[in-house]
């Protein structure tokens, strides 16, 4: 299974544009290099939304539902921004072919992609493996299987990254 297919994403075609693609919709979004740093900022929305949550958790510990209500609004709040105010100002390609419009080669060398994915995979199952060996709070509990789950779908996106590339040679 290739998990590029199921995520959101923003790469370097093979013309050297940046690219926003939705495989949902199989859309992909030209994106001008003035909009580059919005786009990603709005595509890691839920990592932005979570980590606004934690701080405010951080500073009022005994309101769990009041950071998790401020992290799901934001959240939403984001996305509909996103995909209504942001993504329709762009060129639009319906029925886009992503592997047809990958770069021959990655940005990065695809080693370094590898080994970033596996340091994701080593570091969330220490976490894991955290939870057995201190004592912890049933919140923090919850939280390090969040972050380690979201770190584990990290890695299998660069595992799968590495072996679109590896595949493409």
């Amino acid at each position: 299974m290739n998990f590029n297919n199921l995520l959101a994403q923003i790469f370097k075609d093979k013309r050297n544009q940046t690219i926003y693609y939705r495989p949902t919709n199989k859309t992909a979004y030209l994106v001008p290099q003035a909009e580059e740093r919005k786009v990603n900022a709005f595509h890691h929305r839920m990592l932005l939304s979570i980590a606004v949550g934690a701080a405010f958790y951080s500073f009022f510990a005994n309101q769990l539902i009041g950071a998790i209500a401020i992290s799901v609004v934001l959240y939403l709040a984001f996305t509909y921004w996103f995909f209504k105010k942001i993504l329709p100002r762009l060129t639009t390609f319906p029925n886009y072919n992503l592997e047809a419009n990958l770069p021959a080669q990655p940005d990065k060398d695809p080693r370094r992609i590898l080994l970033v994915g596996i340091a994701y995979m080593v570091l969330s199952v220490l976490l894991i493996v955290s939870l057995f060996i201190y004592d912890n709070t049933n919140t923090e509990r919850a939280l390090y299987i969040v972050f380690a789950l979201f770190g584990l779908g990290l890695g299998f996106h660069n595992l799968s990254t590495y072996l679109l590339f590896k595949r493409k040679k």
